[in-house]
């Protein structure tokens, strides 16, 4: 079970996690970051068992004061998902929070400026593996020709394979190059009628790859709350079933 939450959260992309990030079901969950600590002052003086005479009744009528478990859980994790989405709010790229598609995109930004301005960001903040297969599906989805991929793979390695002398502002001139590169690409091909959409989706997938460390963490932030949300649940049934085969 470990070994699958470890291997869904390092493989999740901040796309996965943006259906979690916007769920106002789970902003909600704030509410009880508030509520159960007034409760606790509240409650914290009368805390324990107290016992009270009713007219309607012999004996005493005991019960017990204090804050119910499943509200620890409850604040346990509404802490862990406004820690998620805390997380995501600051380090989820714009074009994946934003935007589902490109008619969303293209509403909010009819040219290809924004577009543009997220291809140099994908192309300059990726790295290696991600990197190439960022380039690699750009260039499907351009269409790109043999003897223009042959260039673009050449400043492709110049950024992934750098010579071992080869110095930071040399290593962001090649950067900068393949970007340019790239962009060269997608003047020529922009002409076509789903050119613009499919790069859309192609820095999309690209930038869903971005900040992988505060992507896990938010992922691990969200599964944790999850996990503690069913134990409620489960707590809730059993409860449940308990009283009902009592009486």
């Amino acid at each position: 079970m470990s070994a699958f939450l470890v291997h869904k959260i390092s493989t999740a992309t901040w796309s996965d996690v943006r259906s979690w990030g916007n769920s106002r079901i789970i902003w909600t969950s704030g509410f009880f970051l508030i509520l159960v600590p007034i409760a606790a002052k509240v409650l914290i003086p009368f805390a324990g068992e107290h016992s009270v005479r009713l007219p309607c009744c012999e004996s005493p009528v005991t019960f017990e004061v204090g804050l119910p478990f499943h509200w620890t859980l409850f604040y346990l994790a509404a802490v862990f998902f406004f820690i998620a989405q805390t997380i995501y709010a600051f380090r989820c790229p714009e074009v994946i929070k934003q935007f589902q598609s490109f008619e969303e995109f293209h509403r909010a930004h009819p040219g290809t400026v924004v577009l543009m301005e997220w291809l140099r960001r994908v192309t300059e903040k990726l790295n290696h593996e991600p990197l190439n297969e960022f380039v690699d599906d750009l260039c499907s989805a351009l269409g790109v020709a043999a003897e223009e991929r042959r260039i673009i793979n050449q400043k492709l390695g110049e950024v992934i394979q750098p010579a071992k002398d080869t110095q930071p502002p040399a290593a962001a001139e090649s950067r900068r190059q393949l970007y340019e590169t790239l962009a060269n690409s997608f003047r020529n091909g922009s002409n076509e009628p789903s050119a613009v959409a499919d790069t859309f989706d192609a820095v999309r997938r690209g930038a869903s790859r971005l900040s992988p460390n505060a992507k896990r963490a938010s992922v691990g932030f969200f599964a944790a709350g999850f996990i503690l949300f069913l134990a409620v649940l489960a707590e809730n049934f059993y409860t449940v079933i308990k009283i009902a085969f009592a009486s």
